[in-house]
């Protein structure tokens, strides 16, 4: 059952998200906090996820959009017809083919042109160009097959493993574009662009946290020294063979610790792909191997109730939860971090 919060800002904090840098009082800039505001809010858990409209005042809607949450298979987009064209690129080989989304109608003398590339286990890598309006097609795709430093277009947004999400406003048919940082970045900033008489141009950034720290150190001491020992549980394991899955895994961890500290709404849907009792069971074979590891389990076990009671705590404190639903949503968090730093690859 999802758990809801308040949203109160405590004293002497601030709202989160909030726009910073740049001409701030864009009307872009507008419509992307709304939008950022919705999506932290909501349960998803990453705030790269593709918002729901219907909870953001905004007057804007999709222009270009991730079909789905997982882009790994490439391929991922979902145009507007009216406003984006696909054009697949010209190949030489049986690579798996890529395509280029045309602006179909350009605004003050440029066209967005998003460019989609495979790029190996992770999916297709995203670059974004405002071109000039004249150019076409065929003379784009000259220009891009050669040397960057030659071409008559620099990129607006480069090279980035998820998708920028292209809006358009309604009331005026602009279109704009939200690079919404990389995945392994945990509550990355948005960085907010539009054509204007300027050029194309980042116009201001929305800002998600203002900690220099994020994961565990956010958390109770009590709670840091838990993450501690669980961390030390994936040391000198095999990273390789296995799309580094360890370094995948600890970069989920991290997002879900951020999560847990300032979006407590958002880990409630995480399950992990073992049981609680399967961990217990893995926690316990990965203990025989070294006195060592006998040790860090004894740790483990032994730091569990003070750590959950200081997570409880702090959700009385920080967002005013009544003690049995403290309680509950410290153990569940606790669980769920607990089963999945004993995640195993699948396959």
């Amino acid at each position: 059952m999802l758990l809801l919060l308040s949203h109160a800002v405590l004293a002497g904090e601030i709202a989160w998200p909030r726009l910073d840098e740049g001409d701030t009082r864009n009307g872009v800039c507008g419509e992307a906090l709304a939008l950022a505001s919705s999506l932290y809010q909501s349960d998803n858990f990453y705030l790269y996820a593709l918002p729901d409209l219907r909870s953001a005042v905004i007057t804007s809607t999709f222009a270009l959009r991730q079909g789905e949450k997982d882009t790994s298979g490439g391929d991922a987009l979902v145009e507007d017809q009216s406003i984006f064209q696909k054009i697949p690129k010209p190949t030489r080989d049986r690579s798996s083919p890529r395509s280029v989304y045309w602006q179909i109608k350009p605004d003050q003398g440029l066209r967005y042109v998003m460019s989609e590339e495979a790029f190996g286990w992770r999916g297709d890598q995203y670059t974004l160009f405002a071109i000039n309006e004249n150019m076409t097609p065929s003379q784009f795709f000259e220009e891009y097959s050669s040397e960057i430093s030659k071409r008559a277009f620099l990129p607006v947004i480069d090279e980035t493993w998820r998708p920028p999400l292209m809006m358009r406003e309604i009331r005026n048919s602009e279109v704009w574009a939200i690079d919404v940082g990389q995945p392994y970045v945990a509550l990355s900033d948005w960085k907010v662009y539009s054509i204007g008489a300027d050029g194309a141009k980042k116009r201001c950034t929305v800002r998600f946290h203002g900690q220099n720290e994020l994961g565990p150190a956010l958390l109770p001491k009590s709670v840091q020294r838990l993450a501690e020992f669980l961390d030390r549980s994936l040391d000198n394991k095999d990273d390789d063979g296995t799309l580094h899955f360890i370094t995948g895994l600890r970069q989920y961890i991290r997002y879900l610790w951020t999560n847990i500290a300032l979006r407590p709404q958002a880990f409630v849907k995480e399950e992990p792909d073992v049981s609680r009792a399967k961990a217990d069971t893995e926690i316990g074979k990965w203990a025989a191997g070294t006195s060592r590891f006998r040790k860090l389990r004894t740790e483990i076990v032994a730091q569990f109730p003070g750590a959950q009671k200081s997570l409880a705590d702090y959700y009385k404190d920080r967002f005013k939860k009544a003690d049995e639903k403290a309680d509950a949503m410290a153990q569940q968090a606790l669980d769920i971090v607990f089963r999945s730093y004993f995640t195993r690859p699948s396959g």
